[in-house]
């Protein structure tokens, strides 16, 4: 699971640095996106909206991004 994580993770940062200021919504298809292409040779679930938006969480926490409520903005801090 924490392997799962980290990949995640390092997901939305590459989302991130290609397209800073992209919405919530348009950060989560790209995720899934990504996700469902690296994962086509492994036997991994997909990823769920809510469980990306949990990442998000944490790494707002964190302080690694930024997000803009009234624009609708993710960035990387």
């Amino acid at each position: 699971m924490k392997e799962r994580y980290g990949q995640i993770e390092e997901i939305i940062y590459s989302v991130l640095e290609v397209a800073p200021g992209i919405s919530g919504m348009d950060l989560v298809d790209e995720v899934q996106s990504i996700w469902d292409v690296e994962a086509l040779n492994q036997d991994a679930p997909v990823v769920a909206q809510n469980e990306i938006f949990s990442i998000l969480d944490d790494l707002l926490e964190e302080g690694a991004v930024f997000f803009n409520v009234e624009e609708d903005k993710w960035n990387l801090a």
